[in-house]
């Protein structure tokens, strides 16, 4: 895409990320503390040209210790809106120190607000990229390589129902396959 077609907008804390097929985000002062008491929160706002988006975070701390009960802890929050498989969440939300799993929206637009408490932590860095709904559920994908892994739509979270994905795992003649289910 053409850099002059992007936008990205600061909002005093975060930002809007429109335009771009992938791109980069993380908490304020990441990978320094970030500031306490941000009742406002941090809000971005990421919209790609077409398909899904695959957050991934790299970094996740909004607690020192190990609670990831995001209703019982004290600690930041991380909400996000538009999240396929939300796992029946009402409101799907992060927290804890603890890297997430990578989360899919359910459309081309995600928005994520950071809201923190009286934290000293260093919050996160994530990156997210365009994926299409043929990537997370082929429907006729043929692997040829040595290795490799498979994996049902949003693993390890929910996946949607009437689902019908194929990989077809092909060898070398003369070569046999090992098959290894977790």
């Amino acid at each position: 895409m053409d850099p002059s077609l992007m936008t990205y907008a600061w909002t005093g804390c975060g930002s809007i990320l429109n335009g771009s097929a992938s791109g980069n985000l993380s908490s304020p002062n990441f990978p320094a503390l970030f500031p306490s008491r941000q009742t406002q929160g941090c809000s971005w706002t990421i919209r790609v040209p077409s398909g899904r988006i695959e957050l991934i975070f790299h970094n996740f701390t909004l607690e020192e210790r190990g609670n990831s009960n995001c209703v019982a802890a004290q600690g930041a929050r991380l909400r996000i809106t538009n999240v396929a498989s939300d796992d029946n969440q009402a409101n799907f939300t992060l927290c804890g120190p603890t890297l997430p799993f990578p989360v899919y929206s359910t459309g081309n637009f995600m928005s994520l607000t950071l809201v923190s408490a009286t934290n000293n932590v260093p919050g996160f860095n994530a990156s997210y990229e365009t994926i299409t709904d043929e990537m997370l559920c082929p429907s006729a994908a043929v692997l040829t390589d040595m290795s490799g892994e498979i994996t049902s739509p949003f693993y390890p979270r929910r996946y949607p129902a009437a689902q019908n994905c194929l990989w077809k795992i092909q060898a070398n003649k003369g070569k046999r396959l090992k098959l290894e289910v977790n």
